[in-house]
Parts: C-alpha cells; structure tokens; sequence
C-alpha cells in the first residue's frame, strides 16, 4: 500500500496522459516537493524536485496532507480514522503563455481538467488501496470543494479536499 498522496498522484496519471501533448498536466506532490511531468506511477517515475511549476509550461494538479481525525473503537488499540488530502488545480489562460482555453481550440477547457481529475479520484470511491499497513480505507469522499479563480484574470484554480474514512488496527 501506498501513502494517501502518493495513491492520488497514481489515481491522476490517467488524466495526465490523457491531455493534449502541447498542453500537459503536471502532478505535484507539496509535501515533499516532487513534480512528475510524465503520466508514470509515482514508483517508477523520475520526478523533478520542486513544489511549484511555471503555469506557462503545463497546467497543475497538486497534492498535500491535511490532518487526520482518530476516534477509538472499543477498549483495543483500533482506531475508526480520517484522513484529509488536500488537491488543487491550477492553469493560467493561453493567452498568457498558458494552457487554459474555455473554447478547447488553443488549450483545455479549465471545467473539464477540473472534472476529469474529480472523475478520476471518485472512481475508486469504495475500499481504496491507499495508506499504511494496518489502515484499510472503506469510502473517500470529495470535500469543501473552492473556485479561487478571481473573476477578472487568467489565472483559474479549483481546490478540494479528498477524505479517506477507514479502520486502523494497530
């Protein structure tokens, strides 16, 4: 099993090799400040270290820890517990050296980058293979989900959280 964020990065590469090959899609894990340019799985792939990309080359989905929530089951040493991923979406208009295009002529339409990543995480919504030993995941769910794109510029950006509720037995 694989950490939360590296499960996410590997649930995205799908959406990634599925962009135009002139307007790519950039994974990035922000805890560690890695950024895979290429659709590979977070183990096998060559990942640049940074935490940030230049929007003109690529648009961006990036991937941090949030927090986690224990409660305790019974007088064992089980827990029921949550776990917050947070995910954001970043582009900036092709007309500013970007990658973002309403129309889909010059770029990818922002509404579609943001649910095809939404789809994509979804999918495995039920008993996702994500986490540590000893933690099983029985539904993820998507949260507090924020258009932080200003109304007047080019740049776009989404951001929601990705909630993992399982079982940890220690």
């Amino acid at each position: 099993m694989t950490s939360e964020v590296d499960w996410l990065l590997d649930e995205l590469a799908a959406v990634a090799s599925a962009q135009p090959a002139d307007h790519p899609l950039y994974r990035v894990d922000r805890d560690n400040a890695l950024t895979y340019e290429s659709d590979a799985l977070v183990a096998n792939a060559s990942p640049t270290r940074s935490r940030s990309v230049e929007l003109s080359d690529a648009n961006v989905v990036s991937v941090s820890y949030q927090e986690q929530d224990n409660t305790a089951i019974g007088t064992e040493f089980d827990y029921e517990i949550e776990r917050i991923v947070s995910v954001r979406i970043e582009g900036v208009h092709e007309s500013e050296f970007g990658h973002v295009d309403k129309t889909g002529a010059a770029g990818v339409p922002f509404e579609t980058l943001v649910n095809d990543i939404r789809d994509a995480i979804l999918a495995e919504r039920t008993f996702p293979a994500a986490g540590a030993n000893g933690r099983s995941y029985t539904e993820l769910l998507t949260a507090n989900e924020a258009r932080v794109s200003s109304e007047h510029t080019d740049e776009y950006r989404h951001d929601f959280d990705v909630v993992f509720g399982g079982f940890e037995t220690l």
